[in-house]
């Protein structure tokens, strides 16, 4: 925001209420102006190399434990029950957006995070 101007609208002579109509003004033209900021899939790793996917293909015990919750062996029995539910719908050859999850274990592996995640102290 502009803090010169706001200061010297707070500062100006004049009634509370005019005050508070030309700050409103001058935040609803803050709001008009567009940023053109946002994040390019340029700048984004390789899904393939991603921090998850060296987790996974690592096997490491402890380090897996940490993140998931569960060793390497009880994820990949749950996943088994995942894999029948879960249709990965979006891919490499097939039409439509970019795909998020190309493999279950990504879908799986986020889905476990996120729901042993909130269960810590």
């Amino acid at each position: 925001m502009f803090p010169e101007m706001i200061l010297a609208i707070l500062a100006h002579k004049g009634g509370r209420r005019h005050r508070l109509q030309r700050l409103l003004t001058l935040l609803r033209a803050r709001m008009s102006v567009q940023s053109r900021h946002y994040l390019v899939s340029d700048a984004l790793c390789d899904p393939t190399d991603s921090p998850w996917n060296t987790l996974y293909a690592s096997r490491d015990g402890g380090s897996f434990i940490s993140v998931v919750s569960l060793d390497s062996d009880t994820f990949d029995c749950l996943l088994g029950f995942f894999s029948e539910h879960y249709v990965v719908k979006s891919g490499p050859g097939k039409r439509g957006r970019p795909p998020k999850f190309i493999h279950k274990t990504w879908g799986f592996g986020l889905f476990i995070t996120l729901l042993f995640g909130c269960c810590r102290t």
